[in-house]
């Protein structure tokens, strides 16, 4: 008896309608208001993402160049010192130094 007396006063079906339409329980689909796919990746968040590979890779190179023309500056002086080496060479390898310098405070603010 108690079950027809529950059939009875529940809510009507919503009819024929379609269970995506619906919307029920709000488990079927997301809320209006929410994207699809709102828990990946925003275009900001990938900006940021770009902008740190972006000074990771100037920042390797760069220290790649200082490395390189710091070994050609310790081996000019190890032998010969030639001073045109030296004087070509050494304001690359300055150059690289302060590139590592402002990258590296470039990724870390």
């Amino acid at each position: 008896m108690a079950g027809v007396l529950q059939q009875i006063l529940r809510p009507p079906d919503p009819g024929p309608q379609q269970p995506l339409q619906r919307r029920g329980a709000g488990l079927l689909t997301e809320a209006p208001a929410e994207r699809p796919l709102a828990h990946f990746a925003t275009a900001s968040s990938l900006g940021v993402l770009r902008d740190a590979w972006v000074i990771a890779s100037v920042l390797l190179s760069a220290a790649a160049a200082e490395l390189g023309s710091l070994a050609v500056l310790l081996a000019n002086l190890a032998t010969v010192h030639l001073p045109p080496v030296s004087s070509l060479v050494g304001p690359l390898h300055g150059c690289a130094y302060l590139v590592v310098v402002v990258a590296a405070a470039g990724s870390v603010g």
